[in-house]
């Protein structure tokens, strides 16, 4: 594990530090730390609004640095996080809005979204299987900015209790 973590910076192609080695020189953990720790930070950048939504991280990582990555340990990484990975913002085809729960292996497009519905409680929101839902697809991925804020505080950030004027989940 410490020979891992030690060339977690590394890249398959040998663009890495601190010695630049190639994919054959690197172990196994240490493919899967590199790219878990490049997909963390563009998520997770020290600067928050730099950060891309999971699924701009993942096109990103295929688009422009696959070569960095080894290349069954990227396929992998992008079949369990799915194209469109837990936690990513949606809006859907027929305009609701709705967050990514889980991925489907077998049809990474139709993950199982809870749907935001402000006239619904949280605790009742609507979990669909966008499998079962063929009239319905992702029209696109949101960051949370992008939202229309007065109509969805609630669901994505903390709001304010206004009867006891205090913060609540």
């Amino acid at each position: 594990m410490a020979q891992a973590v030690a060339q977690h910076h590394e890249a398959a192609d040998g663009s890495g530090f601190p010695h630049g080695h190639a994919a054959e020189a690197l172990t196994p953990a240490a493919h899967v730390l590199a790219l878990i720790n490049r997909y963390d930070r563009l998520c997770n950048p020290h600067h928050p609004a730099k950060a891309l939504t999971p699924h701009e991280a993942l096109a990103l990582l295929f688009a422009r640095h696959k070569a960095q990555f080894e290349a069954r340990t990227l396929a992998a990484f992008i079949r369990m996080v799915g194209v469109y990975p837990p936690g990513t913002i949606v809006q859907l085809s027929d305009g609701r809005y709705a967050t990514v729960q889980a991925v489907n292996a077998s049809r990474p497009l139709k993950p199982r979204v809870l749907v935001h519905d402000p006239t619904v409680p949280r605790s009742e929101a609507l979990l669909l299987d966008l499998q079962a839902q063929p009239q319905l697809s992702i029209q696109r991925s949101l960051r949370p900015d992008q939202l229309p804020r007065a109509r969805y505080c609630y669901f994505f950030e903390r709001a304010l209790d206004a009867q006891a004027g205090e913060e609540r989940p």
